[in-house]
């Protein structure tokens, strides 16, 4: 892929994964948070903002807790997990 021309952004893996029961594929490693975003769905997320993370790469100080999503059974934060093949998320 030829990096000096515009619109042609490097390939970025991709994996397979489940979200409330709907099969689908997302960026490999992008902040889950942003997933859910993206598909729509209602997650609060009080102390994460997606242009600050990407921009500075500081992450979210994962301190307030709304964004808890269940991922392979277990509770964690949406803002602090990034995304990982076969994960199955239930909100």
């Amino acid at each position: 892929m030829d990096l000096d021309r515009p619109g042609h952004p490097l390939p970025i893996p991709s994996v397979a994964l489940t979200v409330n029961g709907r099969a689908g594929e997302a960026l490999d490693g992008e902040p889950l948070a942003d997933l859910l975003d993206r598909l729509g769905e209602r997650v609060p997320h009080v102390c994460y903002q997606p242009a600050f993370h990407s921009v500075q790469q500081l992450g979210a100080p994962q301190t307030c807790d709304t964004c808890l999503v269940r991922v392979d059974g277990e509770l964690v934060r949406a803002c602090a997990t990034p995304v990982r093949a076969g994960m199955v998320v239930e909100l």
